[in-house]
């Protein structure tokens, strides 16, 4: 039996653009679980849009677009 070794070199842009997004997905999920806790909360339905607000808020100043957003949460 053989075994082969590849051995890939990611460019240092695209090794920036994988943090990136890695970081930018992270702070989705923060601020979606954020949202979901927020919603338990007393006085949930004024919490909720807050916190919705503030989410819409965020994504809107990263550039996130519904695509980027379904591609992010894995829903095609």
């Amino acid at each position: 039996m053989t075994t082969v070794t590849f051995k890939i070199k990611v460019d240092d842009q695209v090794g920036a653009d994988l943090r990136r997004d890695k970081q930018k997905r992270k702070k989705l999920n923060f601020l979606i679980t954020n949202l979901l806790k927020t919603s338990a909360e007393p006085n949930p339905k004024e919490r909720l849009l807050t916190a919705m607000d503030k989410l819409s808020d965020e994504a809107e100043k990263n550039g996130l677009t519904e695509e980027k957003l379904a591609s992010l949460l894995d829903v095609a």
